[in-house]
């Protein structure tokens, strides 16, 4: 068994049940037939080359398809910059999912100390294993550049998203997502 792509059918042949096959019919490979199914089903298109042979090519997005792509991968950017840390006290601050958790814990401890007129001390490890002696004040300021960082993270990329809004589709595909954020 032989396989063929007819650029002009735009279609595959196999020659043991295809008689007559196509007159522009070229053999491909099994490895090659293989390849192209598999991106055909993630979305790419089978088109015939110059020279005739099968390729794949991703179809052409449309602008609100293009946009819709950006916004995603606007909210990628922001999450992942959430969760690479923040400066503090001349300090990076670990702020994955589980130090959020740490932080929110010492913060709740520091108000309940402080509510009490108890003294509250903590030793912070620091990304790069420093340590950041805090008092409940100490504690508490670091929520709250915790929270100015995330929220100036959450309106640069609601302004980048009204940006993508108003592009045409030229600018929409030299658009860079992970550009112009804030540190």
């Amino acid at each position: 068994m032989t396989l063929f792509y007819s650029p002009k059918e735009r279609g595959f042949f196999d020659d043991t049940m295809h008689d007559p096959l196509p007159d522009d019919a070229q053999p491909i490979t099994p490895t090659l037939h293989t390849e192209l199914l598999q991106a055909q089903s993630n979305g790419a298109e089978i088109v015939p080359s110059p020279t005739g042979q099968p390729m794949a090519r991703m179809p052409e997005l449309t602008a609100p398809q293009l946009r819709s792509q950006l916004h995603q991968a606007l909210n990628h950017e922001r999450l992942r910059r959430e969760d690479e840390g923040f400066c503090y006290q001349g300090k990076t601050i670990d702020a994955d999912p589980a130090s959020m958790g740490r932080i929110t814990s010492a913060v709740m401890a520091a108000m309940a100390a402080k509510s009490l007129g108890q003294p509250f001390v903590t030793s912070w490890t620091c990304a790069d294993n420093s340590e950041l002696e805090l008092d409940a004040v100490g504690m508490m300021g670091m929520a709250v550049a915790l929270a100015e960082r995330n929220e100036a993270l959450h309106a640069h990329c609601r302004a980048r998203k009204a940006e993508v809004d108003a592009l045409d589709l030229k600018a929409l595909k030299a658009f860079v997502p992970a550009a112009g954020w804030p540190d």
